[in-house]
């Protein structure tokens, strides 16, 4: 028994999915405390510094992703390769002095940003963290092409395990200001790592031939990925104009722990998605099928198994976090829109392989169109309560999630109607609880509704988390799971 569990953690994948949740558990652990030690306003002014650096986070123009995509299409050429890698980190590097550039500019002019947030007090060490996010995401990506997951493992890791050991220490505006000082060291910490122990030999490069590759697939690789984050990040953006300080800081909290919830499967997922792209874009139509149906049975039915979980546990934790009792309602609606989403797995990733970042785009445009409209609808001329405003999320959610799965079917089976589309996407035995679940969220308080859609999800679909074991066996066995 202990050979085999030291033999599982020879496997990457194991490991690198092991250690990301030793961290969402220590990140789940500081975001109790920060949550008491802060207070909501504080809470929602850390809230809005993430907001900025994810903004800066989705604005790369697909460098990143594009470098990515073209190495794992392209493997066998070794020198293709570093070709690739050296132009894409000369124009990470390029994007991130303008970054910086953007910053300066806007302190310099002293335009009035943030003030309702108080970002002028923070400004040194959001501009380190904004300069380095850019480069730290693209080497990041290429140790993950590389197989080369432990510095990865030490960026995502780094910033939570040492805010465990500040947070006991200061409380509210003195915590926050060490909590952003803290992260800028790690972003500057976690490049000198990356830069000096690089797996190939890393050199400023402009050649205009692979400039214009990288940047022509970048493109809609940026607006689609851009686009996409975006519709969540215009969501957060809205409810932190048109609400109080300290109520962003209740949806922050129940916006945090919501993503808590599915960032096991996300380790997973970061981990083989080369292999993914690789297989969708070389293996039969047969083959893919099958992949395509393994693939969503095991990420979308542990979706729904982890929300329905955590909606049912979530308001006893708040019987010890009474100063946020008020946050319930806000995480019911954060988790089901999150979880609506999680149902087009596979099918983006398809899409991705097949050269189709431009229809995806295009439909990223389109949803991010919707979204703005409807939450600005929501919350500047009904003036919904702030729990209610993310349902403008989870419709346009809706609508991408049948859009891409309507094209990836396609692609598989090569004709498809919007009834089939549907029934793939949205099983009954997956959305007769959910739906349920949100029925509880709109119309019932009492917590121990909760209870009945989780027990309705595991009657329908206790049979295929049987299966998940012998599938789970089977990923931890393998140790080429991540090598293309």
């Amino acid at each position: 028994m202990k050979k085999s569990i030291i033999e599982s953690f020879k496997n990457p994948a194991v490991y690198f999915v092991f250690s990301r949740y030793f961290t969402y558990a220590v990140q789940f652990v500081n975001s109790l405390f920060i949550a008491v030690y802060l207070g909501s306003y504080y809470l929602g002014i850390w809230g809005f510094l993430n907001i900025i650096i994810s903004y800066v986070f989705n604005l790369n123009f697909g460098v990143s992703q594009a470098a990515n995509i073209l190495i794992l299409t392209n493997k066998e050429n070794e020198k293709f390769s570093k070709k690739i890698i050296n132009n894409g980190f000369t124009l990470t590097t390029i994007l991130s002095i303008l970054t910086l550039l953007f910053f300066l500019t806007v302190k310099i002019f002293r335009f009035k940003f943030g003030l309702k947030y108080d970002f002028n007090t923070y400004f040194i060490p959001m501009l380190v963290i904004v300069f380095f996010t850019h480069l730290n995401i693209f080497m990041s990506n290429i140790y993950r092409v590389y197989n080369q997951l432990g510095k990865t493992v030490l960026y995502q890791s780094l910033f939570p395990l040492l805010l465990l050991l500040i947070i006991p220490f200061y409380r509210e505006k003195e915590l926050l200001w060490y909590m952003v000082l803290l992260n800028s060291l790690v972003y500057l910490v976690s490049f000198l790592v990356f830069i000096f122990n690089f797996p190939i030999k890393l050199q400023f490069d402009f050649d205009m031939e692979f400039v214009k590759r990288i940047l022509s697939k970048g493109l809609y690789l940026f607006l689609y990925n851009s686009s996409f984050y975006l519709i969540l990040l215009s969501t957060r953006s809205f409810i932190s104009n048109y609400y109080k300080v300290e109520e962003f800081g209740q949806f922050t909290f129940s916006f945090s722990l919501a993503n808590i919830a599915l960032l096991l499967l996300e380790s997973l997922s970061f981990v083989i998605f080369p292999k993914i792209i690789n297989k969708f874009s070389t293996e039969s139509e047969e083959k893919i099928k099958n992949m395509l149906q393994d693939l969503r049975i095991v990420f979308i039915t542990l979706s729904h198994f982890m929300i329905h979980t955590a909606i049912m546990l979530y308001p006893f934790m708040m019987l010890f976090l009474s100063q946020y009792k008020d946050s319930i309602k806000s995480f019911q609606f954060i988790a089901l829109t999150i979880l609506i989403y999680e149902n087009s797995y596979g099918y983006q990733g398809l899409l991705l392989a097949k050269n189709k970042e431009k229809l995806l785009s295009y439909l990223s445009i389109f949803a991010l169109f919707i979204n703005v409209l409807v939450i600005y609808f929501f919350v500047a001329i009904i003036h919904v309560t702030i729990e209610k405003a993310i349902i403008a999320t989870l419709i346009t959610y809706f609508l991408y999630v049948l859009s891409v799965g309507y094209f990836g079917r396609i692609l598989v089976y090569k004709k498809t109607s919007l009834f089939e589309t549907i029934y793939d996407l949205f099983p009954i035995k997956l959305m007769l609880p959910y739906s349920i679940s949100l029925i509880i969220a709109f119309y019932f308080n009492n917590i121990i509704y909760n209870i009945i859609p989780f027990f309705i999800y595991m009657v329908l679909n206790f049979s295929d988390l049987l299966k998940l074991k012998n599938m789970a066996l089977k990923l931890i066995k393998n140790k080429n799971v991540i090598k293309i």
